[in-house]
């Protein structure tokens, strides 16, 4: 193995004229080893400016000079290279050069400028044969075609060096220049703006989005920009909007463009030194079946039979009108006109018809004063739009009266109950809604709630009253309470008292406790423990259990410290009871007072007592006169006879519940029992 070797080498002398294609080609005989091609030119040629390109194909290297200039004049040498050494082939190159031929001269040196559009400007001359190619640079970065911001005034970067190269085959030259926006722009702002763009005219359909714009001079910033249309300067909102940017275009949107729109417009542009404008024609094409708003029948006050005030109206126009409703001059958003109601809706409406035709207006005023005027029934015919009813509710439920009466200014409402008026209590509440409703809730129906109820509207000049009846239906398993045990008070060892009772009754009754007629609140039994001696549980404890059927009390007294046995049975049973009828007494339970376990007795179907019916004898007997009981045997089953069918009431769910209570509640709920027993043959 060996160096490599040319087969095909450089000419000695090769002479080409300037401006044109050299072309230079090297060979090498093959070898199974990589071979290394480099190329060097005399110290005049620049290969750095692209003119020169090599490429390798196999064993064989290409240079090519595109054009030939001056400099490029002299040795060119070829070196091939593998691990075996190093082999050159040389060629001298001699440049031809047309007598006519001149290198670039500048004639007039670079100068860097700003315009008055706020952009860089270059000038110079320069001269060379062929025409020289100039080439552009901005802080050593060369600026390529079409790159517009290379040329843009820069006030982050104030100061810039621009340099311009003149180059053809007979050499290179250069010129620089350096430009200050900064101080460019102090010294060029001191003029009346400049519109590097005008407005135009245009032809547009109505109804459609119209831009105009202008373009200011960067130069000229800031300026105040001022929009005008037929002399008046337009209101930017809804249909009119302004846009701007930092490049100097400023311009205004039209959408849509209306009738009014047709015709002169104007931008005027002003700075502290001066102003310009710039005026134009908008030219709409309006189709012939377009037809401006109006008033068939002017806005006027209706009143509802409701007793409300609406107003109406009818607008023709095309395109279809868009209405805007006013009162005193203040938008009605949607929802506020349901609000207007009563002596709020008097006062000045207006309604606002508009389309791109134009707009109609129509205005009508309510005032007090001539409501009687504008609806002349209104003052004379008080009525019930909605009377009272006839109702029935079930005794414990919640019951709604309601009415609706005509609008009066000075109306007065008194609702009564047996010729008794009635107001807000814990009970009953009124209460009023827009549109004339006026209502009576009962939280709680009792019997004493049945009977006539009324109401009586009034106004300055009428009076007028509506009425019904409420009927309070019981059903046949609601029950008075009543104490299976009366109460007893007993004083434990500890110092405490123990107020222990058992009542029944249907709807469950609400048990409050009382002291010497005062009510015993949630967590009284703390305050009710004593020393030894115990003196502050001395008193007459009272039991109130109530529901909707009516109340029952027992009472019991601690009257001083005897045997305890003796003082277990001191049980008053005539002692007074405390006065709860004004209602303001609110029912709290003890925590010491065994209440579960009796609630459980209240109804037969919250108790939930299993009845075993079991047929003894085939007569069909509707008389049931005669009530014997059995024994509790030990599952807690009782059997009772009532007429000749025996039933068996299982009080597994109530242990505490004796014989004697049981029978009482047998006895209460006799006739329940029968109807049962009846209907199930």
């Amino acid at each position: 193995m060996s160096q490599p070797v040319f087969s095909t080498g450089l000419e000695e002398d090769l002479v080409q004229r300037v401006g044109t294609k050299l072309h230079l080609e090297v060979t090498v005989e093959d070898q199974s080893e990589k071979v290394f091609f480099e190329w060097r030119g005399p110290a005049g040629s620049n290969a750095d400016d692209g003119r020169i390109v090599i490429t390798e194909t196999g064993n064989t290297s290409t240079a090519e000079i595109t054009p030939l200039h001056l400099q490029d004049q002299g040795i060119w040498t070829c070196s091939a290279k593998n691990k075996h050494g190093v082999t050159q082939t040389k060629c001298n190159v001699l440049a031809q050069v047309p007598k006519s031929y001149k290198a670039p001269v500048f004639l007039e040196e670079l100068v860097a400028g700003l315009t008055d559009a706020g952009t860089v400007s270059l000038e110079c001359k320069v001269v060379g044969i062929p025409s020289p190619a100039l080439r552009w640079f901005r802080d050593g970065e060369e600026i390529r075609s079409g790159d517009v911001f290379a040329l843009q005034a820069n006030m982050e970067r104030p100061v810039s060096v621009y340099r311009c190269d003149a180059v053809n085959c007979m050499g290179t030259v250069s010129s620089t220049a350096v430009l200050d926006v900064s101080k460019s722009l102090s010294s060029q702002t001191k003029s009346i703006p400049v519109l590097t763009e005008t407005l135009i005219d245009k032809k547009v359909k109505i109804g459609e989005l119209v831009e105009l714009s202008i373009a200011v001079s960067r130069i000229s910033l800031p300026v105040r920009v001022v929009w005008w249309n037929h002399g008046s300067q337009i209101a930017v909102g809804d249909k009119y909007s302004v846009v701007e940017n930092a490049e100097g275009r400023y311009s205004v949107i039209i959408n849509p463009v209306e009738l009014c729109d047709d015709g002169e417009w104007k931008v005027s542009v002003e700075n502290q030194f001066g102003s310009a404008s710039s005026e134009c024609t908008l030219t709409l094409r309006v189709p012939k079946n377009y037809r401006k708003p109006r008033f068939v029948e002017n806005l006027k006050a209706v009143l509802t039979k409701e007793g409300l005030v609406s107003f109406e109206c009818k607008v023709v126009g095309y395109p279809t009108p868009v209405l805007r409703w006013f009162k005193d001059g203040a938008e009605l958003k949607p929802g506020d006109v349901y609000q207007l109601s009563g002596s709020r809706s008097l006062g000045t409406y207006s309604c606002l018809a508009r389309n791109c035709m134009g707009e109609a207006v129509s205005t009508a005023a309510l005032t007090v004063e001539d409501i009687g005027e504008k609806f002349p029934d209104s003052k004379s015919e008080l009525r019930f739009l909605v009377p009272l009813q006839d109702s029935s509710v079930k005794i414990g439920d919640k019951h709604r009266f309601s009415i609706q009466v005509t609008y009066s200014p000075c109306l007065e409402i008194a609702w009564r109950h047996k010729e008794v008026t009635v107001g807000n209590n814990e009970r009953v509440s009124l209460s009023k809604e827009d549109g004339g409703f006026y209502h009576c809730d009962i939280n709680q129906a009792l019997l004493e709630d049945e009977g006539q109820w009324s109401v009586i509207a009034k106004d300055s000049g009428n009076e007028i009253d509506t009425k019904c009846l409420l009927s309070v239906t019981v059903p046949k398993h609601y029950k008075k309470p009543k104490f299976l045990e009366p109460l007893k008070a007993v004083l434990t060892e500890e110092g405490a008292v123990n107020l222990e009772c058992k009542v029944i009754g249907v709807p469950q009754p609400t048990l409050s406790w009382y002291k010497d007629g005062v009510e015993l609140k949630a967590g009284d039994i703390h305050r009710l423990m004593s020393g030894k001696d115990g003196s502050c549980c001395l008193g007459t404890y009272t039991c109130v259990a109530t529901n909707c059927m009516g109340s029952v009390t027992s009472s019991a007294a601690l009257l001083g410290f005897e045997d305890a046995h003796e003082q277990e049975h001191a049980i008053a049973h005539d002692l007074q009871t405390p006065d709860i009828s004004d209602g303001n007494l609110k029912p709290f339970s003890l925590s010491t007072i065994q209440e579960e376990r009796t609630s459980q007795m209240m109804s037969p179907e919250a108790a939930q007592i299993t009845e075993t019916l079991r047929q003894q004898s085939l007569d069909n007997d509707d008389q049931i006169s005669i009530i014997s009981m059995g024994k509790v045997d030990q599952d807690g089953e009782l059997s009772l006879s009532i007429g000749n069918q025996e039933v068996t009431l299982s009080l597994y769910q109530t242990p505490d519940l004796s014989e004697g209570d049981a029978k009482n509640i047998c006895e209460m709920f006799a006739e329940e029992l029968a109807e049962s027993i009846t209907e199930s043959k």
